[in-house]
Parts: C-alpha cells; structure tokens; sequence
C-alpha cells in the first residue's frame, strides 16, 4: 500500500510542529532500549529511534489475493457528537469517523482476511487497551475458525535510558506461537517503532507467518520500513482522537464514534 502524506491534510488551525526525527539505519550500535510510540490514544508522538534491524518476515501474498487499498480519510467536514457527548466532557470534539462508517470498514477488512486466511491456523493478537474495541468487531467479521490474545506493553522513564521513554512487556501472549498464522491488531501505526520491536519479539516464537492489522495509520510519519502491515482501515492525519477504544484519561473508550479530541 504506497500511502503519501499528500492525501492526508490536517484540519486548519490544528497543525503540530514536530522535529523530523531519524531513519532507523542511521543510529549508532547500542541506542538503547526501544522507545515505545504507542499508547492506550491515537496520538502522534515522537520518540527515540531504536538500533537498526531487519523488519520481521511475513506470509508471502499467494497470486489470488486481493490487495485491499487503505482509505484516505482526510479531516474535511465533521459531524456533530451525539447528545450529551460534548457537555460530559468539553474535550471531547466533532466526530470523525461515524460508527456506520467503521463498522461498513471492519466488514471489508473480515472480508479480506477471511479469503486469506481460509484454511490456515489463525490467531488474532490484539495490543492493549485501545484496540479491543476494534479486535471485537474485527473478530466477528471473520467467520473462519481463530484463536484470540492479548499483549500489553508500556512506557517508562529511567536514568538507564538518558530520561527517554523505553518499552517494557506488561502482558506476554499465553497461546504458544508456533506454527501460527498471527495477525497484530493495532487501534494505530505511527512511526512504527513499537511495532517493529513487537514483531521482532515474536517473530522469535517462530510463527508460521506475521502480519499487522491496522484500524488507522499515519504512513508519512513511519520512521521503519518494510512493516508486515497489510490490512489498513483508514488512513488518518496527524490528530489526537477519542472513541472507539481510544480514551482521555481512560474514559470515553465506549463511544461508538470516532471524535477528534481536544487536548
């Protein structure tokens, strides 16, 4: 999926400055622990780069697979947030993404799984916290037989790391990966950094294939190439969201629309 950031804009007033980071095969040997990019919210955010290394293998795409392309979803016209969303929390802005609009796009993506994967030993890893929403939908989208899991990971700061925020594993994986076809489930790839030290990480566990999920994605802000992530909902500008998974202080994760979030 060759996504440029041209197709993306960001709605007018709302542009973040952000400094233009490295690419992975730039960095010393040793730079330490790898940063973590992803959170329990749909943030962008900067982060240091980790070491170098190759982008984990995936299931080669057999000829009678259909590439299912990403949606470009700019932030042009917006609807208003249900009754009562707003005056609960003022942070909480126009939607979207309407629910109609993800559930029709979840449908697409089970669709085009469930092709892929016919006849094959599926297990869907979802990662903590804000893609469960999206796993549960996603899951019964796929009417083929599949195993489901969890991992969770989150950020620390330590002298050890020069005061940067580095990845440790809250939650490991409980079904043995051998053998498996796994497929991640994100709620977002950013820089994908995070994302290339979990794919490394289990790529280990000798899977019989690795592929990512995405239910948005922020191509024009990836700082690793060659990411497994075949399957994409929507790809999204650089803005902060809430519902659908995504939360504020742990709250509103139950929206069923996805709302910009004002922070």
């Amino acid at each position: 999926m060759d996504v440029r950031a041209a197709h993306v804009r960001t709605r007018a007033g709302r542009r973040r400055s952000r400094g233009r980071g490295v690419h992975a095969g730039l960095l010393p040997a040793g730079a330490g622990s790898v940063p973590r990019d992803h959170s329990d919210e749909a943030a962008a955010r900067d982060a240091q780069e980790p070491q170098a290394a190759q982008a984990p293998r995936a299931l080669p795409r057999r000829p009678d697979q259909a590439l299912l392309q990403a949606r470009h979803r700019a932030a042009g016209p917006t609807l208003p947030a249900r009754s009562g969303v707003i005056a609960g929390d003022p942070r909480v802005g126009e939607v979207f993404l309407g629910a109609e609009e993800v559930r029709s796009r979840v449908r697409e993506l089970g669709a085009n799984i469930t092709a892929d994967y016919a006849g094959r030993d599926l297990l869907l890893v979802a990662l903590l916290k804000a893609s469960f929403v999206f796993l549960a939908d996603l899951s019964r989208a796929i009417p083929i037989a599949h195993q489901v899991d969890f991992v969770e990971l989150a950020g620390y700061d330590g002298a050890a790391t020069g005061g940067h925020t580095s990845v440790r594993l809250l939650q490991d994986i409980a079904i043995p990966l051998a053998g498996l076809d796994v497929l991640l489930v994100e709620d977002v790839v950013d820089t994908g950094l995070t994302l290339n030290y979990l794919c490394k990480l289990l790529d280990l566990r000798q899977p019989a294939s690795l592929r990512v999920v995405t239910l948005l994605d922020r191509p024009y802000r990836r700082l690793v190439e060659n990411l497994p992530v075949d399957y994409v909902g929507f790809t999204v500008p650089d803005e902060f969201f809430v519902g659908y998974g995504f939360d504020l202080d742990e709250r509103w994760r139950n929206l069923p629309d996805l709302h910009f979030a004002k922070v």
